[in-house]
């Protein structure tokens, strides 16, 4: 009997090597075990080193401080290796350590001292960001982070602004920073019943200090415009915390004069017992008229422009800002000291963790295929610029492979790029860096080309419902090995918020070779740098369909393309709504809040054979052709910034609202000189953001339209190719933003549907 139960046994351990086996990881297990449900491992990166083609890792809750670097791949889309969170249960993978043993020096400011070794081959505070096409300025910033109770802090240029940073007993209650206060006693304030509180506000002030307990907090900005006539002559940007959560505001165009506009803002995180609001002037100066502040245990309302009225508190007045708390390290030969300004905070007392790791999740090795990341909360990497030609490490990063699927995790705080879809490293083919030039990035695309840049070794990664914030470079970045993907239905938001890094790379989602990508369904939002959809250079077979962008510097920046390309469904609504320095693109059906801008380039970009990386030819930037169908234009100038630019284009069915004008080869366009805004973009309860426009049957009824087919569209001029899918199969553009079906007769202009109806009221996400 027990030689049979031997038998047993060992015909069980075989049949389980054979086929796929899911192994199991808990914060209660340990590496020596098995790994299974029963005697799970301790580490992912156990599991990452056992785990072959088919197999899962499933990873129960708790916080998991480690690297995982996955020694292997799937062998294909069947038998991948997936990484998954137990359902139900909050994993959290991160790059940083806890910090215990501080001491106090003086004025606030505290000291830790570290052995070298304590961060093994890598030391983020030693670790200097920079490389191509980077630009050096301000001091000089160290991949290292200091997180006071999850938020990061501020990096200082030298040990005595630790000590200059520190905030003293100064904030008592609110204080604004400077700033004076007007008064409009019985005006009618539109879209409120707080009349009294709107007839008043601060203006010119710099921002305001709030003393508040640590923890997460609700904030709600209440504005109103109760002097300028029109838009573009009170625009500002606003940050909580440091962060950017507002570009270019602009009131009156949002909800025009003496009408309330409230925005805001969830899960704003205070470590510190003081809530900074900041006001950065764009066009004269910020004004405001209430401050809402809830969280768990505490409640504050200010008046910000007059007595207090109902249970409004009103502010304490100008005065002169404290600057933001700060840290500094010194690495020596044997040990690293970070000194840090907490205030009246015991940083004993609460959770202080540091930079340690490079990434959270990522190959050391390119060509790691078919793996799945799902369900994971990552944070905390100290990752490196990592620029255009360079190996392209991100808090999770796919190292130059093919058919990753990374999907519903939430990734936040990288000190350059959130997920990158990016390259190798020259140096491990013996490969010296090409000059950061045009040229340059010509050959390197050509070395790229000898290494394997093919649609069958490189690509198609699914990148989907993934949230990604607080990263000071990008949330997504891909140079060459994001070709063939679809980016889908992520929410990326406040990327480069805290404006700490300068270069040319910097975006919400940055893709160099977009060949063949559909970037559809996705939410992006306050995104400093070059914006939130940066696609440079190589976007042939592209599309970009149905997103959501507002509150960025600016919402697409299409850099020298050949097409073609489609941009269909989107809704721009931020002050800069496209740039446009490609030719060969499609616009249809998209909604443009903001400027357009056109330039011609003398750059030559390649372009290839359609739907393959075969033939590479290259062509500079003449604006032969561009298309811009059925789109509603409000606010700027519209097409006429194309007037003698482009010898093709191709514009039909567009409306003109406000100050926005058509090209003079428009065809079937309507213009609306006196039309007013009375657009808003709200965030409700639950995170649905919802979209007021005005509309007018009108527009329907005048003009008939075509629907936009590959037929309509035809082929892009330089590299003689037609706009269809990916897979080749043509277009029929016959669904709005909503995925609801348009009439194919004489479809509406913009993004939606809509009826007799004055005004449109829409969620616009999440999408169902």
């Amino acid at each position: 009997m027990k030689l049979m139960n031997k038998v047993i046994i060992i015909a069980g351990v075989l049949t389980c090597k054979l086929g796929a086996v899911d192994y199991h990881v808990s914060k209660d297990g340990a590496d020596g075990n098995p790994g299974t449900k029963a005697a799970p491992f301790k580490t992912i990166s156990k599991a990452a080193v056992v785990a072959r083609a088919g197999d899962s890792v499933t990873v129960h809750a708790g916080i998991y401080r480690e690297r995982v670097d996955p020694m292997r791949g799937g062998s294909s889309d069947d038998k991948r290796i997936v990484y998954q969170a137990a359902v139900g249960e909050e994993v959290v993978i991160t790059g940083s350590e806890v910090i215990k043993d501080w001491k106090e020096v003086r004025d606030g400011v505290w000291r830790v001292r570290l052995p070298n070794d304590f961060f093994g081959s890598f030391n983020p505070f030693a670790d200097v960001i920079g490389g191509e096409w980077f630009i050096q300025k301000g001091h000089l910033r160290h991949a290292g982070m200091v997180y006071l109770n999850g938020v990061w802090m501020d990096e200082a240029a030298s040990l005595g602004q630790v000590f200059e940073s520190g905030r003293g007993k100064s904030v008592a209650g609110a204080i604004a920073l400077g700033g004076q206060t007007s008064a409009y006693p019985g005006k009618v304030v539109a879209k409120t019943q707080e009349q009294e509180l709107y007839r008043t506000c601060r203006y010119g002030m710099k921002g305001y200090q709030i003393k508040v307990p640590h923890g997460n907090y609700s904030v709600t900005l209440k504005f109103n415009e109760p002097y300028y006539k029109k838009a573009g002559q009170r625009v500002f940007d606003v940050k909580l915390e440091g962060d950017k959560v507002l570009s270019n505001l602009d009131i009156f165009a949002r909800a025009g004069g003496f009408a309330a506009y409230e925005q805001s803002f969830d899960g704003v995180k205070v470590a510190d017992g003081v809530l900074d609001l900041e006001f950065v002037d764009r066009v004269s100066m910020a004004c405001i008229s209430g401050i809402e502040i809830s969280g768990k245990d505490f409640s504050k309302k200010l008046n910000c422009g007059g007595p207090a009225w109902k249970d409004y508190q009103k502010d304490a007045g100008g005065r002169k800002p404290a600057a933001r708390p700060k840290w500094r390290a010194s690495v020596g030969a044997e040990t690293t000291t970070i000194w840090v300004q907490f205030n009246d905070v015991n940083p004993n007392e609460e959770r202080v963790e540091i930079n340690v790791r490079q990434s959270v999740f990522y190959p050391s090795e390119p060509g790691r295929n078919y793996i799945t990341v799902r369900g994971f909360v990552m944070r905390h990497a100290a990752t490196p610029w990592a620029g255009a030609m360079s190996e392209q490490v991100g808090l999770l990063g796919t190292h130059w492979s093919k058919g990753w699927i990374i999907e519903d995790n939430q990734i936040s705080h990288s000190m350059n790029t959130g997920i990158t879809l990016g390259r190798y490293d020259l140096a491990s083919f013996d490969m010296d860096m090409p000059e950061a030039t045009a040229p340059g990035f010509v050959e390197s695309c050509e070395l790229a080309l000898k290494h394997g840049w093919s649609k069958e070794n490189i690509g198609s990664h699914l990148v989907r419902n993934n949230h990604i914030s607080h990263c000071e470079k990008n949330g997504i970045h891909g140079s060459l090995g994001g070709v063939f993907s679809v980016i889908e239905g992520n929410t990326i938001c406040d990327i480069a918020a805290r404006s700490w890094l300068n270069g040319h790379d910097i975006a919400g989602l940055k893709l160099l070779a977009s060949n063949d990508c559909l970037i559809r369904n996705n939410h992006i939002y306050r995104c400093s740098g070059a914006g939130g959809i940066w696609l440079d250079w190589m976007a042939q077979g592209t599309r970009v369909s149905g997103n959501f962008l507002h509150d960025n510097s600016r919402d697409i920046y299409m850099e020298v393309n050949h097409g073609p390309y489609l941009l269909d469904n989107n809704l721009f609504l931020s002050k800069s709504s496209l740039t446009d320095w490609s030719q060969g693109g499609a616009y249809a059906h998209n909604v443009f809040g903001g400027l357009i801008r056109v330039k011609k380039e003398k750059r030559e970009t390649p372009y290839f054979v359609p739907h393959e990386l075969e033939q590479m030819r290259l062509s500079n930037i003449q604006h032969k052709d561009a298309r811009f169908h059925n789109n509603l234009f409000f606010g700027f100038k519209g097409l006429s910034v194309f007037n003698g630019m482009s010898e093709n284009l191709q514009s039909v069915g567009n409306v003109y609202l406000g100050g926005a004008t058509p090209s003079s080869v428009d065809q079937g366009q309507i213009v609306e000189t006196q039309w007013k805004s009375g657009v808003s973009i709200t965030e409700e309860k639950g995170g649905e953001w919802w979209l007021e426009l005005p509309v007018q049957p009108e527009w329907i009824r005048s003009k008939k339209r075509a629907l936009i087919t590959s037929e309509v569209l035809g082929k892009a001029k330089i590299p003689n190719a037609a706009y269809v899918q990916a897979d080749g199969t043509p277009y029929a553009l016959d669904t709005d933003y909503l995925g609801m079906k348009r009439k194919t007769e004489n479809p509406a202009p913009g993004s939606f549907r809509f009826g007799s109806g004055k005004t449109l009221r829409v969620k616009v996400w999440p999408k169902e």
